[in-house]
């Protein structure tokens, strides 16, 4: 397949709640995904969904295969200067996802942790277990975070989190998955909630002939409005609701919130489909515009 990719851009204008204007520390995101190791032709071996939320005027490169490593996709963190990103994959199958961990207090002498995602996908021959054991011997020098590897070619999935010393990468089997700003054991009702909705959007379009029925369902999923108040989170992490309880986040007084959705789609033939929505910089409060592109390509997964 021949990649191709296309763009459009959307006005959209926005009545929010007023949610609170503490400061958030670090960027958050979302993941939910669907993984079929033995999909057959006309279902999906991969379907995901991300929600990047982060400072609306922190310098990001939208999604794009990369000037410098021309097999991997994704957008770029330009505000650290490490070419680190928040998701991304290659050709041959590997992706990354990575998600910050909220904390009421951030030590910023740790190394920033975008490169663990861009570090991966770079280099074709890396090892999932391998690379996560060497970024476990370093865990303490980095900011919390959990981290998702998947090798499709390899059909093999990873979860690490440095939330806790004795963390250990554990294998993840075919399944229906949901990741927020917690450890995975521990998520807000807001990850418990939109997993379910995930479910739901699969139980209706589960065939790659449903493609663009299930595409607008995803992100229509994660621009929901939707208040999902969780009361231990609230205690947790006083004045940051808008966090805590929206799978859209939106802080319009520090000009942070849900800024990047990303759907991924691999059908059981290794056809890939990268779709973005992002918001187009610099942000006008209650007029976002959001720019959308789609990137279709084969993995090379033989």
């Amino acid at each position: 397949m021949v990649p191709t990719r296309a763009i459009t851009v959307e006005s959209k204008k926005e009545s929010t709640p007023n949610w609170s204007d503490q400061h958030s520390k670090s960027e958050m995101c979302l993941l939910f995904y669907q993984l079929n190791e033995d999909a057959a032709p006309g279902s999906f071996h991969l379907v995901l969904a991300c929600v990047r939320d982060e400072y609306w005027d922190r310098p990001t490169l939208p999604s794009g295969f990369w000037a410098n490593n021309p097999s991997c996709i994704g957008g770029i963190d330009l505000q650290t200067g490490s070419g680190g990103t928040w998701l991304a994959m290659n050709r041959e199958g590997k992706l990354a996802v990575l998600l910050n961990i909220l904390i009421n207090e951030e030590d910023n002498t740790k190394m920033s942790r975008g490169a663990l995602v861009s570090d991966y996908v770079k280099n074709k021959e890396s090892n999932i277990e391998r690379y996560l054991n060497d970024i476990a011997q370093n865990a303490d020098q980095f900011k919390d975070f959990n981290l998702i590897l998947f090798d499709l070619k390899l059909k093999s999935t990873y979860y690490y989190t440095n939330e806790t010393k004795d963390s250990k990468p554990m294998k993840l089997q075919s399944g229906t998955y949901a990741f927020g700003n917690t450890q995975m054991t521990k998520p807000w009702k807001k990850v418990i909630a939109g997993k379910e909705k995930f479910k739901n959007v699969l139980a209706q379009f589960s065939e790659v002939k449903d493609q663009e029925k299930l595409q607008t369902a995803l992100f229509d999923l994660m621009s929901t409005e939707e208040r999902y108040f969780d009361e231990e989170a609230a205690v947790e992490f006083p004045g940051k609701d808008y966090i805590t309880a929206y799978i859209t986040c939106r802080n319009t007084d520090i000009r942070y919130g849900s800024r990047t959705h990303t759907v991924i789609l691999v059908d059981g033939e290794g056809n890939c489909t990268f779709l973005e929505k992002t918001l187009q910089t610099p942000v006008v409060v209650n007029n976002y515009k959001w720019e959308s592109s789609s990137h279709s390509f084969r993995l090379n997964l033989d």
